[in-house]
C-alpha cells in the first residue's frame, strides 16, 4: 500500500480481498437483509431483522483471523487513498468480505466506517466511507440497529464542503453521499426509513437546489426520483419530481431563484430550505453562490414562516456573525443576505416589520466603513457589501433621510463609480438611481432637495474632465439619474455627455468613456420616454444625433484591437433608441435618418462579427419601423429585400447577411459606404469572411451592366483617394483589388480603370517602408498585370523591376517569384517572346535574397532594356 503506483495499490487490494474470501464461508451471511424474487401476491420483498436464519458456523484459526484482520485494515486504509480507483476497489472489498462474516464482526466494520466521517479526516476518507456504506447498503448489510448512526453521518456528508484557500473540496463526497441514499432506497422499506424522512428529504433538496456543482445537483435529483418512485417516502414527492428533473436542476440560477420558491410552497420544506441558505450558503466561499443565496432569501421571505423566523432569530444571527467575523468573504455574504431579507420583507409584508432593525443597519454600515479603512485585504468585497447595503436600504425606503449616515453612503457610491474593478463600478452605478430617488427627495413634501441635487450633479460633470477612470464611470452615473433629479438639468448633463463622445487630443484611446457617454445619453432618453418634459428636451436632439453619427466613424485601434467597435455598437443601438423617442414625440428627424442609414448598412458588411450582427439587426428594425423607414433612402427597393425575412433571422451568419446587404450596392446613396465596408471585409484575413463577402459581391456585380461596373470602379478609386494614409483601409484595399481581378468576370471594366487603380495604389505605397504593406501591394499589382492594358502593364513591370532591387531581401525574393509566376500565366504584349524568355532566365538564375544589391544592380538596366527594345 506504500507504492506510488495507483495500479499497484488497486490490484493489491483486489488480491487481498480475494485472499480473505478464501478463509470465509462460501455462503453469504444469512443475517443480511435479503431481496427475494417478487411474486404476484408478495407484498414484502425485504426480510426484517427478526427473519435472520441460523447461519453457517464461522470457524477460523488464529493465524487466519490475524490475516483477515490485516486485510480488513488494509481495505479500511484504502478508503483513504488519494486515488478514486483505489478507494472504489477498497469499498467493494469491504462489501464482499462483510457479506460472508458474522453479524458481530459486521458491526465492528460499520463502526470503523462511521469513524471515518470526522472533520479530522481528509475529504478522501469521507469519500471512501460513503462508497463503502453504499456497498454495504446495496447488499443489505446495514441492519436497522445501526441505521441511525449511518443516516446521521450521511446527512452531514451530503453538505460536506471543505474550503482550501481560494477553492474547496467536497463535491465528490456529496456525490457519493447521494449514492448512499440511492442505495438505501433499493434495500430498505418505507417503514424502516420513515423516522429519517424529514432530515433525509431536506438534505437531498438542499443539495438538489443549492449545491454549487451541477453533478451533485443532478445526483441528488436522481436519488430523490429513485426514492419517490420506489417508496413514495417524501411528502409531495410526486408533485416535486416533474419540476426537478435532470435538465431543470442543470441551471444553478434557476434552482436558486425559481425552483426554491416553488418547492417552498409545500410547508414541510419552507423553513428548512430558508434556514439552509441563511446559515450555510450565505457564507459560501464562492462569491456567485453568496449573491444567488441573498437573492433566494429575498424571494423566500414571501412566506410568513420565513419572515417570522428571520425577524425572531435569522437577522440577529447574521448581524452577530457580521460584527464578529474577520473574513471578508463571510462579511460580504452575511451583509448581502441580511439586506436582501430586509428588502424582501419590506416588499412582501411592509416596512413596519423591520423598523426595529434600523439601528443594526446603521451599525453594519459603520462597521463596514471601519473595516474598509483598516485593511486593503478583501476591500473590494467589503465595498460591494456596503454598496448592497446602500442599494437595498434605498429600495426599502429605510427612513434615514436626515441621518448623518447619508454622507458616508454618498462617499461610498462616489468612490465606487470610477473604480477599476468593473463589478464595483457597475454596482455603484446601479445604486445611484434608488439612492437619489429616495434620499434626494424630501420625505414629507416629496420635493427634490434642489441644493443637494445641484451640488452633486455639478460635481459629477466636473469629474468628467479629471481622468480616464473618472470619465468612464461618471458618464454612466449621469445617465442613470432618476427623472425627478434630471428635471431642469437636462441641458448641462446631455451637453457634457455629448462632449465626452468626441475625440480630442489626449483622449484618442478613451473608447470606453465614449461608449459609456453614448450609453448614458441613451439611458436618459429611456428615462424620458414616459415623461412629459418633451418640449424642453427637443432642442437637445440634433446635438445628440450628430454625436451618435460621429460615433459610427470611430475606428480607434490600439494593442487590444479595434476598440472603436465598442463606440460604434453603442452608437448603432443609440440611434434606434433616439429615433424611437422622436417617434413618440413626433419630432422630424428625417435628415438624420437619411444620413445614418448608409453608415449602419456599412457596419453590416464589415469584418467584426459582433458589430456586423448588431448593425444588420438594427437596420432591419429600422426597415420594419413605420416612422423611420419612410425617411430611409430608397426604402421601396429595400423593402423588397428585407420585408419577407422572419424576426428570428440569423444576422450573425456571414452566409446569410452578406447576400442581403450587397444588394443595396445598386442604390447610389448606399454604394460608397457599402463598398468601403466590403473592401475591409474582402481584403481581410478571415477565410470565411472573405469567402462569403467576395462571393456575394461578385455575384451581384456579375449581373450588372458595364455602366454600373464603371461607376463601381470609380467609387473604388475614390475611396483610396479619400482615405489616403488610413492603414485600416489601405492594407485590405490591396487584397480587395487582388480578389476583384482574380474573380475574372470584370476584365473589360477593369481595363478602362486599371491605370487609375494602379495610380492610387502606387501613390499610397510610395515611400512606404512597411514590408507587409509592400508585399500586399506586389500581390495586387501582379494580379492587375493580367489585365490586357499595355500602358498599365508597362507601369507595373517598371514598378516590379524596382522592387527586385529593394533593400529588404524578402521583398526582392517575393518580387522575383511573383513576377515569374505572372509572366508565365499572362499574355504579355509589351515584351517580345524572346526577351520574355531572357527575363524569366534572369529571374530564375539569381539568388535575389542572398546576393548583395550592388552585385544585382547591373541587372536592372538589362531588365528595363527589354521593355525599351519592344517599344522601339
Amino acid at each position: 500500500m506504500k507504492s506510488e503506483n495507483t495500479l499497484v495499490r488497486k490490484f493489491y487490494l483486489k488480491l487481498a480481498q480475494r485472499v480473505a474470501l478464501n478463509f470465509l464461508p462460501s455462503k453469504m451471511a444469512s443475517w443480511r437483509r435479503k431481496k427475494v424474487a417478487k411474486k404476484l401476491l408478495c407484498t414484502n420483498p425485504l426480510l426484517r431483522d427478526d427473519d435472520i436464519e441460523n447461519e453457517e458456523e464461522f470457524v477460523v484459526t488464529e493465524d487466519e483471523s490475524c490475516i483477515l484482520e490485516n486485510i480488513v485494515q488494509d481495505l479500511l486504509d484504502g478508503l483513504k487513498d488519494k486515488d478514486t480507483a483505489v478507494r472504489w476497489s477498497a469499498a467493494k472489498g469491504i462489501g464482499r468480505i462483510t457479506n460472508h462474516i458474522p453479524i458481530e464482526f459486521c458491526d465492528d466494520i460499520i463502526s470503523s466506517l462511521v469513524a471515518l466521517f470526522s472533520f479530522r479526516e481528509t475529504d478522501n476518507a469521507w469519500h471512501g466511507g460513503c462508497l463503502a456504506l453504499a456497498e454495504l447498503a446495496r447488499r443489505g448489510l446495514i441492519l436497522d440497529s445501526r441505521l441511525n448512526d449511518v443516516m446521521s453521518v450521511v446527512t452531514v456528508a451530503l453538505l460536506y464542503d471543505e474550503r482550501k484557500g481560494c477553492y474547496s473540496v467536497g463535491s465528490h463526497v456529496r456525490d457519493a453521499a447521494c449514492y448512499v441514499c440511492w442505495s438505501f432506497s433499493r434495500s430498505y422499506t418505507k417503514q424502516t426509513l420513515g423516522p429519517y424522512t424529514c432530515d433525509f428529504a431536506n438534505a437531498l433538496l438542499s443539495v438538489m437546489l443549492f449545491d454549487r456543482e451541477i453533478t451533485c445537483r443532478r445526483a441528488a435529483s436522481a436519488t430523490f426520483q429513485e426514492i419517490v418512485g420506489r417508496q413514495d417516502l417524501f411528502a409531495h414527492g410526486l408533485e416535486i419530481l416533474p419540476i426537478t428533473d435532470y435538465y431543470a436542476v442543470g441551471n444553478r440560477t434557476h434552482t436558486y431563484l425559481s425552483l426554491s420558491v416553488t418547492i417552498s410552497e409545500y410547508p414541510e420544506y419552507t423553513s428548512p430550505l430558508f434556514k439552509h441558505i441563511l446559515l450555510i450558503k450565505t457564507m459560501h466561499w464562492d462569491v456567485n453562490i453568496r449573491e444567488l443565496s441573498s437573492q433566494a432569501l429575498k424571494n423566500l421571505t414571501v412566506f410568513p414562516t420565513n419572515r417570522d423566523y428571520a425577524i425572531k432569530q435569522g437577522l440577529n444571527d447574521l448581524y452577530g456573525i457580521a460584527m464578529k467575523s474577520e473574513d471578508a468573504r463571510v462579511i460580504h455574504g452575511v451583509i448581502l443576505g441580511y439586506m436582501d431579507i430586509i428588502y424582501g420583507i419590506v416588499v412582501h409584508h411592509g416596512l413596519s416589520y423591520v423598523t426595529k432593525f434600523l439601528e443594526n443597519i446603521r451599525n453594519l454600515s459603520q462597521h463596514l466603513s471601519e473595516k474598509m479603512q483598516q485593511s486593503s485585504l478583501g476591500r473590494e468585497l467589503l465595498h460591494l457589501a456596503h454598496l448592497t447595503l446602500i442599494k437595498n436600504a434605498s429600495l426599502s425606503a429605510i427612513p434615514f433621510h436626515k441621518d448623518d449616515v447619508l454622507e458616508m453612503w454618498q462617499s461610498i457610491i462616489d468612490d465606487g463609480i470610477p473604480s477599476t474593478d468593473l463589478k464595483i463600478r457597475d454596482f455603484a452605478i446601479s445604486t445611484i438611481q434608488p439612492f437619489f430617488q429616495e434620499y434626494f427627495i424630501d420625505s414629507f413634501t416629496k420635493k427634490v432637495l434642489i441644493d443637494r441635487r445641484n451640488f452633486y450633479i455639478n460635481k459629477y460633470i466636473q469629474n468628467l474632465d479629471q481622468n480616464f477612470n473618472m470619465r468612464e464611470g461618471f458618464t454612466l452615473a449621469l445617465g442613470n439619474l432618476p427623472f425627478k433629479i434630471l428635471c431642469s438639468k437636462f441641458a448641462p448633463i446631455v451637453e457634457a455627455l455629448c462632449k465626452c463622445t468626441r475625440i480630442k487630443n489626449g483622449t484618442e484611446m478613451w473608447a470606453e468613456s465614449r461608449r459609456n457617454a453614448i450609453q448614458g445619453i441613451c439611458q436618459i432618453f429611456v428615462t424620458m420616454e414616459h415623461q412629459d418634459q418633451n418640449e424642453e428636451f427637443k432642442v437637445l436632439i440634433p446635438q445628440v444625433f450628430e454625436c451618435f453619427i460621429e460615433g459610427l466613424n470611430d475606428y480607434t485601434i490600439e494593442r487590444r484591437g479595434d476598440i472603436g467597435a465598442w463606440v460604434r455598437e453603442a452608437a448603432i443601438s443609440g440611434l434606434f433608441t433616439i429615433t424611437s423617442y422622436c417617434q413618440k414625440i413626433d419630432f422630424n428627424c428625417s435628415q438624420y435618418i437619411m444620413h445614418f442609414s448608409p453608415l449602419i448598412a456599412r457596419q453590416a458588411v464589415e469584418k467584426i462579427d459582433r458589430t456586423r450582427s448588431l448593425a444588420a439587426k438594427t437596420f432591419f428594425k429600422f426597415v420594419r419601423n413605420s416612422f423611420a423607414s419612410k425617411e430611409m433612402p430608397d426604402i421601396n427597393g429595400i423593402l423588397l429585400i428585407f420585408e419577407s425575412l422572419p424576426e428570428d433571422f440569423s444576422w450573425s451568419s456571414e452566409s446569410e447577411t452578406f447576400p442581403l446587404f450587397v444588394q443595396l450596392i445598386k442604390y447610389e446613396k448606399y454604394r460608397s459606404q457599402l463598398i468601403l465596408g466590403l473592401i475591409v471585409s474582402i481584403g481581410g484575413v478571415s477565410f470565411g469572411l472573405v469567402k462569403h463577402a467576395s462571393s456575394s459581391l461578385f455575384s451581384e456585380l456579375a449581373e450588372a451592366d458595364n455602366g454600373f461596373l464603371d461607376s463601381f470602379l470609380i467609387n473604388v478609386v475614390d475611396i483610396l483617394n479619400t482615405n489616403s494614409g488610413n492603414e485600416r483601409i489601405v492594407n485590405p484595399y490591396f487584397g480587395f483589388i487582388k480578389h476583384l481581378v482574380e474573380a475574372g468576370n470584370f476584365e473589360d471594366a477593369l481595363k478602362n480603370r486599371s491605370i487609375d487603380i494602379f495610380s492610387v495604389m502606387n501613390k499610397e505605397i510610395t515611400n512606404s517602408k512597411d514590408p507587409k504593406k509592400i508585399l500586399s501591394f506586389i500581390d495586387a499589382i501582379c494580379s492587375l498585370f493580367q489585365i490586357e492594358d499595355s500602358e498599365c502593364q508597362t507601369l507595373i513591370y517598371k514598378k516590379l523591376v524596382g522592387y527586385l532591387f529593394h533593400r529588404y531581401p524578402r521583398i526582392r525574393k517575393m518580387t522575383s517569384c511573383k513576377l515569374y509566376e505572372t509572366l508565365t500565366i499572362t499574355d504579355v504584349e509589351i515584351i517580345s517572346e524572346n526577351d520574355l524568355n531572357k527575363i524569366m532566365s534572369i529571374l530564375n538564375d539569381n539568388n535575389w535574397d542572398s546576393t548583395e544589391i550592388k552585385e544585382l544592380r547591373p541587372l536592372k538596366t538589362i531588365l528595363l532594356s527589354f521593355l525599351d527594345q519592344n517599344s522601339a
